[in-house]
């Protein structure tokens, strides 16, 4: 393997499999502190995420036509 392709491969190890595998490792850590199911479902229901944020009632058409209108 060369170089280039070694770089490339560590750089996706480190980026993402590491982060990925770390937040696992975490959850796997505070479930098994839980000792029962209804106390680990209380632990991973704990935090409230704002998700609203998420939804927008425009569409890749609406979006367009404002990129578009801007581009002239």
């Amino acid at each position: 393997m060369d170089k280039e392709k070694k770089r490339k491969r560590n750089l996706v190890l480190n980026g993402i499999a590491i982060p990925i595998g770390n937040m696992v490792f975490q959850t796997y850590l505070v479930g098994a502190g839980a000792s029962s199911l209804r106390e680990a479902i209380k632990l991973f229901w704990t935090f409230r995420v704002p998700w609203g944020w998420t939804y927008t009632a425009r569409t890749v058409a609406d979006l367009k036509k404002a990129y578009v209108k801007k581009s002239y």
